[in-house]
């Protein structure tokens, strides 16, 4: 997933990226104190904060889906797993076979 190129923190020369949700909020409400301290003109915080909602709003719809297939492939890593283990467990653990009437009869007739 592709992050939104962030906007600089007051007086700051570097940019963290806006990678998550968490991080877009911080930035609308650091928009809002800027533009309450009279930093920034109230006009441009506004449409900024809502250009940050709109990516929050695609992120929000599409990070269920990045952790959906993360889960998927999380899913079909144990399932291999437990097929393997059953494997295995099959070749250690001898057939059974299960008793019924004429069994023995036929076990004896081999001795």
């Amino acid at each position: 997933m592709a992050a939104i190129k962030p906007l600089m923190a007051d007086g700051e020369g570097d940019a963290t990226l806006l990678r998550n949700i968490t991080n877009v909020r911080r930035e609308i409400f650091r928009l809002y104190g800027t533009a309450k301290r009279g930093r920034m003109d109230k006009t441009d915080a506004y449409k900024l904060a809502q250009i940050l909602h709109l990516g929050a709003k695609l992120m929000v719809e599409t990070e269920p889906q990045v952790e959906l297939r993360r889960l998927q492939t999380e899913h079909e890593k144990l399932r291999q797993m437990v097929a393997e283990l059953e494997g295995q467990l099959a070749k250690q653990v001898p057939q059974v076979v299960p008793w019924t009437s004429t069994n023995h009869l036929d076990a004896a007739k081999l001795n």
